[in-house]
C-alpha cells in the first residue's frame, strides 16, 4: 500500500530500483483501491516508458471497462475468486435485522440533518466557486465525519462525539492506554459535537454542521466556529462574534463545575457563565459531563415507545458510573449471538469503531467473565501479533475483537 502513492519515497525508490531490474513483478490483491492512478503507479514499476504509466492515460479510459481490461491483459496475471472457490471453506452468511430505539433515532437525525446541511454547502460551493478545492476538501472531510457519527450512534449513543472518554473506562485493556485530554483546546460550551445529546434536547439539529456559541444550558446555539471555512467573507454578526471567541484560549473547568474523567475546557466568557449557573444550582454544570452522563443511561423521550433496557458493566466499579451503562439493541443482539455460539467454537467480532469494541469487551469481561483478545490500532504491530497468537493458541481465549 505504500507503493500505491507515487509521492512517497517508497515509490520513488522502488521505481528507480525497477529500472535496473531484469524483470519486475508487482504482487497485489487490490490493484485498484484508492483510484485509477493506482494502476498507473504499478505500470511505472514495470515500465515507466509505457503510456499506461501516466495517470492521465487511465483517466481517459476510466469509464471504458472493456478497453481497460484489454490493456491490463498485457501486464496483469489475474486469478479470480471463481478459480479458488472450490478450495475455500463453505461460508454461511446470516443477516439479523436489529431494531432502533427512540434515543438512537434522535441522535442519528441530529447528525443526518447536519450532514444534509454540509452537503448543501458543498453543492453551492461547487456551483459558485468550483476552483476552491481547499474549502471543498474541508466540507467533504466534515461530511465523512458526520456519516461516521451517524453509524456510531446506531451502535450505542456513547460511541460518537469523542465517546472514548467513557467507553475506554469499561475496557480492561484500553482504560490504561487511552489517557490525556480528548477535548484539549476545545470549548465544551461552543462545540456541540462534544455534547450531541444536548443538541437533541435543544432541537438544534443544524448545529453540528456548525457549532454553538455559548453554554448549552444558558445561551442560544450559534454556528460552529471550528467549521467556518477559511476564506469566507460573509459571516453574520453572530458568526463573527463566535469566530473571534473561538480564537481565545480555553481554560480548564474546575472540579465541582466539572466531574469528567478527563479535563474539560471552556472559553473565559463561557466559563464565567458556567460559574454563574453553578452558584445558582450548586451542581455539575459542565455540558460535556451532563452529556456523557445522559449517554450512559439514556431514557425514552417524547411519545416514542422504548423497550425495557438492561444495564451492563455495573461490576466495573467506575465511581462516575456506578450503574454501568444502559444497553442498546445492537449490543444486545451481539450478546445474544455470543451466547448461541457453542463453547467449543471461537468467535471474531468486528467493528469499524474502537469505542464499540470497548463496550463489547467490558460486557464480556465484567458481566460474563470471558477472556478476549483485541486487534486494533491502539497498540503496536508486535502487540497485535501477540494478541492473535493468544487467540489462536489459548483455549480460554474464545473471542477476538478487531477493527
Amino acid at each position: 500500500h505504500f507503493l500505491k502513492n507515487r509521492l512517497t519515497f517508497w515509490t520513488m525508490a522502488t521505481a528507480l530500483a525497477c529500472t535496473h531490474a531484469v524483470r519486475t513483478l508487482p504482487m497485489t490483491g487490490t490493484p485498484y483501491q484508492n483510484g485509477i492512478e493506482d494502476l498507473a503507479t504499478l505500470i511505472t514499476m514495470i515500465d515507466p516508458t509505457k503510456p499506461a504509466a501516466y495517470s492521465a492515460w487511465w483517466q481517459e479510459r476510466e469509464h471504458d471497462l472493456d478497453r481497460t481490461k484489454k490493456t491490463l491483459t498485457h501486464f496483469v496475471l489475474r486469478r479470480g475468486k471463481e478459480k479458488l472457490a472450490h478450495l475455500l471453506t463453505l461460508k454461511n452468511v446470516e443477516t439479523s435485522p436489529v431494531s432502533v430505539i427512540a434515543n438512537e433515532i434522535e441522535l442519528y437525525e441530529v447528525y443526518e440533518n447536519s450532514l444534509l446541511s454540509v452537503l448543501k454547502q458543498l453543492q453551492q460551493l461547487r456551483q459558485h466557486d468550483p476552483n476552491n478545492k481547499k474549502e471543498q476538501d474541508e466540507l467533504f472531510r466534515r461530511a465523512m465525519q458526520l456519516m461516521s457519527s451517524m453509524r456510531m450512534s446506531l451502535i450505542h449513543p456513547l460511541v460518537p462525539g469523542k465517546g472514548r472518554e467513557i467507553t475506554r473506562l469499561f475496557s480492561p485493556t484500553r482504560s490504561p492506554l487511552i489517557q490525556g485530554d480528548l477535548c484539549q483546546n476545545q470549548c465544551v460550551c461552543c462545540q456541540p459535537n462534544l455534547c450531541p445529546t444536548i443538541m437533541v434536547a435543544s432541537g438544534g439539529v443544524d448545529n453540528l454542521a456548525g457549532a454553538s456559541g455559548g453554554t448549552a444550558t444558558t445561551r442560544k446555539q450559534q454556528t460552529h466556529p471550528e467549521d467556518m471555512m477559511e476564506g469566507r467573507n460573509d459571516y453574520s454578526d453572530d458568526e463573527e462574534e463566535a469566530f473571534s471567541e473561538n480564537k481565545r484560549p480555553v481554560l480548564e473547568i474546575p472540579r465541582g463545575l466539572c466531574r469528567g474523567t478527563m479535563k474539560h475546557y471552556a472559553h473565559q466568557s463561557c466559563l464565567q457563565a458556567l460559574q454563574q449557573e453553578y452558584r445558582a444550582t450548586r451542581s455539575v454544570v459542565c455540558p460535556r459531563c451532563l452529556d456523557l452522563q445522559s449517554r450512559t443511561g439514556y431514557r425514552p423521550s417524547g411519545n416514542l415507545s422504548q423497550p425495557q433496557q438492561t444495564y451492563y458493566c455495573a461490576n466495573a466499579n467506575i465511581p462516575q458510573f456506578p450503574q454501568g451503562f444502559v444497553g442498546s439493541p445492537k449490543l444486545d443482539a451481539v450478546m445474544e449471538w455470543v451466547q448461541s455460539v457453542p463453547n467449543t467454537d471461537k468467535m471474531m467480532i468486528l467493528s469499524f469503531f474502537k469505542g464499540g469494541l470497548d463496550l463489547v469487551e467490558g460486557i464480556l469481561h465484567y458481566d460474563w467473565g470471558m477472556e478476549t483478545a483485541r486487534f486494533d490500532g491502539d497498540v503496536s504491530a508486535d502487540e497485535k501479533q501477540r494478541e492473535l497468537d493468544r487467540f489462536q493458541n489459548d483455549p480460554n481465549c474464545r473471542v477476538l475483537l478487531m477493527t
